[in-house]
């Protein structure tokens, strides 16, 4: 079982109409020890039967130069356990938690051609990410792109792109069809094959939706990526376990 930690809000701030950004400050142990791109699961608390409670993984929003502290963007989704209980926090409350987890990120801080796309809430594993010490000698090198239905969405174009790093190769949002439609798959390949045409990245970084960025690994493995040259995280839409 993994050991518990917590931390405390010390901030919120609403982003627009779907959003939340909760700050905390680590109580035990000190600090978090995070690489950018990982993920906390949060402990609700939340009953849900058979002596079980609620839990729901986050990606850290934050710059992993601080440890002590550690940001989370949260969409408000209605009809589900986790995002209402995120979006009540209120400066003051405990956050409970385990982690960090996840492999959304280098193996090395060498400059490489590096690929980065997210898709949905998937962008802040993708912020974190690039933010990141480790990825910091790649910056220069690298296209994050944004795969997402609308602006309001959940973070605007705006907000994010204040979010990273000035040395950033490139940053792109692509407008694609709501998550289940098998149109965005389509568009989602299609800007690939397109992105291709100025050369196939040494390394890619996927995030979001299971269905888009599985077939995009698949797309990127016939290029003539080495598979463990793409890492994944998969928000939702998770393929089957084999």
């Amino acid at each position: 079982m993994a050991t518990p930690k917590f931390a405390t809000v010390i901030r919120r701030a609403e982003v627009g109409e779907h959003a939340v950004v909760l700050e905390f400050t680590m109580q035990e142990p000190s600090y978090l020890d995070f690489q950018g791109g990982k993920y906390i699961i949060v402990h609700t608390g939340i009953e849900v039967g058979e002596g079980k409670t609620h839990k729901r993984p986050y990606s850290i929003f934050s710059n992993d130069s601080e440890q002590k502290r550690f940001e989370l963007a949260v969409k408000r989704i209605d009809g589900c356990l986790g995002s209402p209980h995120m979006h009540g926090l209120k400066p003051g409350d405990k956050l409970q938690f385990s982690g960090p987890w996840g492999t959304l990120w280098p193996d090395d801080d060498r400059p490489a051609d590096s690929l980065v796309v997210a898709t949905d809430n998937g962008i802040t594993a993708a912020v974190s990410l690039v933010n990141s010490q480790l990825f910091r000698p790649r910056l220069s090198r690298s296209r994050l792109c944004w795969f997402v239905e609308s602006d309001g969405y959940f973070l605007d174009r705006d907000f994010v792109s204040k979010r990273l790093p000035a040395t950033l190769g490139s940053f792109e949002v692509v407008t694609c069809a709501p998550v289940g439609d098998h149109a965005r798959v389509g568009r989602a390949r299609q800007w690939l094959a397109q992105s291709l045409t100025a050369g196939a990245p040494e390394q890619a970084f996927l995030v979001g939706d299971g269905d888009v960025v599985g077939a995009l690994r698949g797309e990127l493995v016939a290029a003539g990526l080495p598979e463990d040259a793409v890492r994944i995280e998969n928000f939702f839409n998770r393929p089957p376990k084999a």
